[in-house]
């Protein structure tokens, strides 16, 4: 299934990708930010969004984290960072044996964020699988505070 629309917002003055973040999951991050941006493509800097703009706020599931590459397979996204060392810091903590890439992503022309990804996947139920068994060896599907550094823009 498609990553669920937990709803959908219109931004008024004032708050940014960061404020809604907070507003919908109690916490601002990279990786919030990121699944943000996923259901919302028209967004091409996620530090410039207007007023009147209307936002899809995904809900935060096993499913937002499967992403198809363009040879048709899965990798999940674990993680979302702003720094390659965080990224790399995150890479090295995880407590599953997975491969785990650091997949550089322009979020806007002038920065670029790193995606930490694990798979390739022939399908998208065996990553839902692995999505399960990690969970069992401790990973959350909500970023934990201190995991990043997101400046509030």
């Amino acid at each position: 299934p498609e990553p669920r629309i937990k709803m959908i917002v219109e931004l008024k003055e004032g708050v940014n990708l960061s404020t809604l973040a907070s507003e919908h999951y109690r916490l601002a991050n990279e990786t919030l930010v990121d699944h943000i941006l996923k259901l919302n493509p028209e967004i091409t800097n996620p530090n410039l969004i207007l007023v009147g703009q209307k936002i899809r706020i995904p809900d935060i599931t096993d499913s937002l984290l499967i992403i198809q590459d363009p040879d048709g397979l899965y990798k999940i996204h674990l993680r979302t960072f702003a720094d390659p060392k965080s990224a790399a810091s995150y890479r090295a903590a995880a407590p599953w044996t997975y491969k785990i890439d650091i997949v550089p992503w322009n979020v806007s022309e002038q920065e670029t964020w790193y995606r930490v990804m694990t798979g390739s996947y022939k399908s998208r139920i065996e990553a839902l699988r692995t999505v399960a068994e990690m969970k069992q060896k401790g990973f959350s599907l909500m970023p934990s505070p201190g995991e990043t550094s997101w400046k509030k823009r």
